[in-house]
């Protein structure tokens, strides 16, 4: 912010000058050394930096050829709130957990308001916010302010999406073949979100709860194996593959 530094001696010697230097960490932009002579010195400082910076000015008074006692200034340039990249949006199940961060730095003390869809949550105050997901939630955009000495600053949104559709549009559930002789092993395959598994072989055997589980059958003929991918009652997906297995 802008600083006026003004020194005021009312026993100093008529005509005297100043010269103003400056010792400042390359994160503070704005200052400037001085050597106009005058008593007053005006300069907008700004940091960089996520931290306190302090900015040292040396003020040498002289007189009738003489230089006095320097006279040394320190100035605290406090920082702005930076708030770190948000994501634009989270899939997730209903009844999964929402977790989001808010990576802000700056002077502190720091303080945070989120909000949902431009309206405060309240009680929402820390850096960290979470929440259980429903499907009314899906849609709903999320921000955080943030507040330090210098500045309250908003955080972009993330849009929540909570869609069982969405979280298992690109999973898959394929055999390591199509056909197979049954005294050969049969490995299946799941791709997408990690839950609970449950394989059911469709030959009365015991059920794997394995993502990739490897089967043997005892006896050829048509099998329809399913396997339940499950998050809690709301998240939920069946895969049906049909199989045969020859003599």
């Amino acid at each position: 912010g802008s600083i006026s530094i003004t020194l005021s001696n009312p026993n100093r010697v008529g005509g005297t000058t100043f010269k103003w230097t400056t010792d400042a960490p390359e994160t503070v932009t704005g200052w400037r050394n001085e050597n106009t002579g005058a008593s007053l010195i005006a300069q907008s400082l700004l940091s960089s930096a996520a931290s306190t910076q302090r900015v040292t000015y040396s003020i040498v008074p002289t007189a009738e050829g003489c230089d006095g006692q320097p006279i040394t200034a320190v100035i605290e340039v406090q920082s702005l709130v930076q708030i770190g990249s948000q994501p634009q949006s989270v899939l997730l199940c209903p009844g999964q957990e929402m977790r989001l961060h808010a990576d802000a730095e700056g002077t502190p003390p720091l303080a945070y308001q989120w909000k949902r869809n431009g309206a405060d949550i309240e009680g929402a105050v820390s850096a960290v916010y979470q929440m259980a997901v429903d499907e009314p939630d899906h849609g709903s955009r999320f921000a955080v302010s943030v507040t330090n000495p210098c500045e309250t600053r908003l955080s972009s949104e993330t849009v929540l999406r909570a869609s069982v559709e969405e979280v298992f549009r690109n999973a898959s559930a394929t055999p390591s073949v199509s056909a197979a002789d049954y005294l050969q092993p049969i490995t299946f395959t799941y791709e997408g979100p990690i839950f609970t598994f449950d394989w059911d072989f469709g030959d009365g055997t015991e059920h794997s709860d394995f993502r990739t589980p490897t089967h043997n059958y005892t006896a050829a003929g048509p099998y329809t194996v399913v396997l339940k991918v499950r998050h809690g009652e709301k998240c939920a997906r069946d895969f049906t593959i049909p199989l045969t297995v020859v003599g």
